[in-house]
């Protein structure tokens, strides 16, 4: 449990009115939609965000809307910290899976306002489980759960 001087400081409370300055903050929970809701952020309401998607994170935009920078991994977000990515002015949402970490890149003169996807635990676990099935390319693919069913999973010890 967080004690009251270690709560995020810079998150606005999604009651009070809203600020030009504010910035989006999705906290993406894997396997729950996030992968869609970036797509819609960046295609259906034209918002940057930033997302290394190549090589050496820059703040450059290779791919439409997508600052090459990472907010997803801890070295990442100390990087992203460490440039105020916040406050360059080259993001609309801010998009991490590390709450506390994402929260904290905010300033008081951009603060976060804080939405997220969540998802049934037992359909979270199912999706889970078939994605690290196939995804061969992870570093969580099980190439011996190839043939298993669902089930086998769950009264399997992982």
């Amino acid at each position: 449990v967080l004690g009251e001087d270690e709560s995020p400081k810079n998150l606005r409370n999604l009651w009070s009115e809203r600020d030009e300055s504010d910035i989006a903050f999705f906290w993406h929970i894997p396997k729950a939609s996030g992968s869609t809701m970036k797509n819609i952020m960046n295609f259906c309401f034209d918002l940057k965000r930033a997302e290394n998607v190549r090589g050496e994170p820059s703040m450059t935009f290779p791919v439409k809307n997508v600052l090459n920078m990472d907010t997803h991994t801890p070295k990442g977000l100390q990087q992203s910290l460490e440039i105020n990515l916040v406050n360059s002015g080259q993001i609309d949402v801010l998009v991490s899976n590390y709450f506390l970490a994402g929260s904290a890149l905010f300033t008081p003169e951009h603060q976060g306002r804080a939405f997220t996807i969540m998802r049934h635990p037992i359909e979270l676990a199912e999706s889970l489980f078939h994605y690290r099935k196939s995804a061969s390319w992870e570093i969580s693919y099980r190439k011996k759960w190839k043939h298993w069913a669902f089930a086998d999973y769950a009264k399997s010890d992982y």
